[in-house]
């Protein structure tokens, strides 16, 4: 991969990238074709762009496509001639999907710039990876295309540059500044640490351990935003394949368990894109305080804790109470009680910008202090209490019953398009010879059931909003 960014500004965002390989390259949810360029706005507000300046006045054909090419880009993209816009478009964003194009002809100067522009869109810069295809016919009937003559060198490369803008309402041509700092990988791309070989496991166990101790770390979050399996393809033979990649994963529990004899009281935090290593042998050393990447949406949430729930007893996600939110949440966002309960988990992470003072904050308050109230209720026994679906047209709901101490709780969502607006729940795990008491968290009257009954014949729920969620927790009130 080839990029410019700039040196003043520090990070790697904004940037113009570009993948000048016959190979496809990922990183994370990115993925970039052979020959793609692509660009990314700044962690500020900044507008990434790649200019192009005409060689010669006349009439130019102009031909441009913006990509989505992150599973979650939502961005703002601009055509903008001599700082004016030609055109304005949306990417996931506004109704428009993940490839919006414009197709024009215009006038330009001979000197006279072309921007093509990338803004964050929604407040947040993040995951908003953004493929640009932009090709030009000049009056001469030359052909200048943005990815076949991208410049890995020089900044302006021929009619091309590459910069920035700074933060606005709208993006300002004026305030352009070129990027400076190119950033080159090796000619492979991303590589891959082999695990499977003991020279290469015992050296990062050593060099992490030694992090571990000399900053007095005991919560070690380990991330892999890659894609291994090409790497240990293509170091087998044919008649050997998968060996290197048994090595490798066998080697890589090894590094962990070295590190937990090292360090017995040091918890992890198991990350791969999100939840790309969920699998039992991991699960058996860490935990995943975020689940997936997949952020905020509700009937995803749902679907992942009715499943992990199986199978994981903790587990985590991110909430900005809001279903509508970019990935990171910042700016100002609705509280919506059902898309907080979506998404709920046993470790709860929050996304609200503060520096927002128009958000809801006596909402999110009462939120917090009944996700409090319920919390230690997901350590216990896990229920569900519908089949697990993906339908908008179903509702879903599960309980958590501790028997030890005799009570649960019961969560229950009616999704956007269900028409009944009430469903009969049956629990399990109760005592069938008891009375429970069963409490909405709203604050609406106890009801009084016995177990055997609730086990057989289940209770109703009720819910009037569409979408919209109840929670109910009990509690044994006789033997």
């Amino acid at each position: 991969m080839r990029a410019w960014s700039a040196e003043a500004l520090g990070g790697a965002d904004p940037c113009v990238s570009h993948n000048p390989t016959g190979e496809v390259r990922s990183m994370a949810n990115i993925r970039w074709e052979p020959g793609r360029l692509s660009f990314h706005p700044g962690p500020k507000g900044e507008y990434s762009v790649v200019r192009f300046t005409a060689p010669e006045a006349g009439q130019y054909a102009v031909q441009t496509a913006f990509l989505g090419i992150d599973e979650s880009t939502t961005t703002e993209v601009h055509v903008l001639q001599a700082g004016e816009s030609a055109f304005d478009g949306w990417v996931n964003l506004r109704g428009q999907g993940k490839k919006t194009t414009y197709e024009g002809q215009l006038a330009l100067g001979k000197g006279e710039t072309l921007d093509f522009v990338v803004g964050w869109g929604n407040g947040s810069h993040v995951c908003d990876s953004t493929g640009l295809e932009a090709r030009l016919t000049g009056p001469s009937g030359q052909t200048f295309a943005a990815a076949r003559e991208f410049s890995a060198d020089q900044n302006p490369g021929g009619p091309w540059s590459y910069g920035y803008l700074k933060p606005g309402e709208n993006p300002d041509s004026s305030t352009f500044r070129p990027y400076d700092r190119p950033r080159r990988m090796s000619e492979e791309g991303v590589r891959l640490l082999n695990l499977g070989h003991p020279a290469a496991r015992q050296w990062l166990t050593d060099h992490v351990d030694k992090l571990l101790t000399e900053q007095g770390i005991d919560l070690y979050r380990q991330d892999f935003n890659m894609d291994p399996l090409a790497f240990w393809r293509a170091a087998d033979a044919p008649d050997r394949q998968g060996i290197t990649e048994i090595k490798h994963v066998t080697g890589y529990l090894a590094y962990w368990d070295e590190l937990r004899r090292r360090h017995p009281e040091m918890l992890i935090d198991s990350c791969a894109s999100g939840g790309r290593r969920n699998d039992l042998e991991t699960m058996r050393r860490a935990v995943p305080l975020w689940r997936s990447d997949y952020a905020y949406e509700a009937t995803g949430h749902q679907c992942m804790t009715y499943g992990l729930s199986f199978w994981l007893p903790y587990h985590g996600t991110g909430t900005v109470a809001s279903a509508s939110a970019s990935y990171y949440g910042g700016g100002l966002t609705k509280v919506e009680p059902y898309a907080w309960w979506s998404n709920a988990a046993p470790s709860l992470g929050s996304g609200i910008d503060i520096r927002v003072k128009e958000l809801d904050y006596e909402a999110l308050r009462r939120l917090y202090n009944q996700f409090r109230q319920v919390s230690p209720y997901y350590y216990g026994d896990y229920y569900p209490l519908t089949p697990w679906t993906r339908d908008n047209k179903a509702w879903m709901a599960w309980q958590f019953d501790r028997p030890e101490t005799g009570d649960g709780l019961v969560q229950a969502f009616r999704r956007p398009e269900a028409e009944a607006d009430s469903i009969r729940l049956k629990l399990g795990g109760l005592d069938p010879a008891a009375q429970y008491k069963l409490t909405s968290i709203d604050g609406n009257d106890p009801v009084a059931m016995g177990g055997r009954e609730l086990m057989a014949n289940g209770f109703s729920v009720t819910i009037h909003e569409r979408p919209g969620v109840a929670i109910f927790v009990y509690q044994r009130v006789q033997p």
